[in-house]
């Protein structure tokens, strides 16, 4: 879409005056900068006066959901590298107690003290306090997009219940 069509004195007042429930939708409030706003603003305005939503729109719409999904990848991988970093720690750890453990000559009523000695408790509290969940197994990777997924829906809503949505016959 290159152009709009045409617009009377009227209409631009009864479709381009943002209402004040417009109005609390683009606050700056939310975490949007200028250029959100004015377009937030402008597809507000505009998809009800065109009565139909343009294939930019739509466009922008799955850019939105595209990068929502991307972001939601990128915690993911954040969160599973900062899981590799500590479940590297837990492997040393457990490179000092396995063989302590599996060595025969070491009787029973020893180990508990050799491994506090050897590790040191501080060590050892940090491991136990640290605690170790088992991940889902998609690695978190629904949860983190259902979370950027709940973003989009806080505003859909609105834009779509602002679009006056008209049918007729294809021509």
């Amino acid at each position: 879409m290159r152009s709009y069509p045409d617009i009377g004195r009227d209409d631009l007042i009864r479709y381009f005056t943002l209402t004040p429930a417009d109005v609390a939708f683009i606050d700056p409030g939310r975490g949007r900068g200028p250029t959100d706003r004015l377009g937030f603003a402008v597809q507000l305005a505009t998809l009800p006066w065109l009565g139909f939503v343009p294939d930019e729109v739509v466009m922008l719409f799955d850019q939105a959901v595209s990068a929502r999904e991307s972001r939601a990848k990128t915690k993911t991988d954040e969160a599973l590298i900062e899981r590799a970093k500590a479940g590297e720690a837990r492997q040393l750890l457990l490179e000092v107690i396995l063989p302590v453990l599996a060595d025969p000559s070491i009787p029973d009523e020893q180990i508990g003290g050799l491994l506090r000695n050897t590790i040191g408790m501080s060590k050892l509290r940090e491991v136990v306090t640290e605690g170790w969940k088992k991940l889902p197994r998609d690695h978190g990777r629904l949860s983190a997009l259902h979370a950027s997924h709940t973003y989009l829906r806080q505003f859909t809503p609105q834009v779509l219940a602002a679009i006056d949505f008209k049918g007729g016959t294809a021509t």
